[in-house]
């Protein structure tokens, strides 16, 4: 799974990828921030699934074995300290991570 963050600056970009990875790899892809949040109509179609929110109580759906499809609504999680604490051990560092990128066109 892909979860892109969106930018109003890069966000065609951010498509392209979206739509690249899911093309090439068959991983669902979902984009979530403040673009997708208040402009989600310029990603429809583009992705599987668009977090318009706070993404937690979204992510924490996705956790729990959830599919997310279209526009989530994903309110605020009043108790920030009743999130699990990540599991690092869980994923070595090699096989699983994050990238953050910016392009510059």
């Amino acid at each position: 799974m892909a979860l892109v963050l969106t930018s109003l600056v890069d966000f065609r970009h951010e498509i392209q990828w979206a739509e690249e990875a899911k093309r090439q790899y068959q991983m669902p892809v979902g984009f979530f921030g403040t673009f997708a949040t208040h402009l989600t109509e310029a990603l429809l179609g583009h992705g599987d699934f668009i977090i318009k929110g706070e993404p937690e109580h979204a992510a924490m759906r996705l956790a729990s074995g959830k599919t997310l499809s279209g526009p989530v609504v994903s309110p605020p999680i009043q108790d920030l300290d009743s999130l699990p604490f990540p599991r690092w051990d869980l994923a070595p560092r090699r096989r699983l991570g994050y990238a953050i990128g910016r392009s510059m066109r």
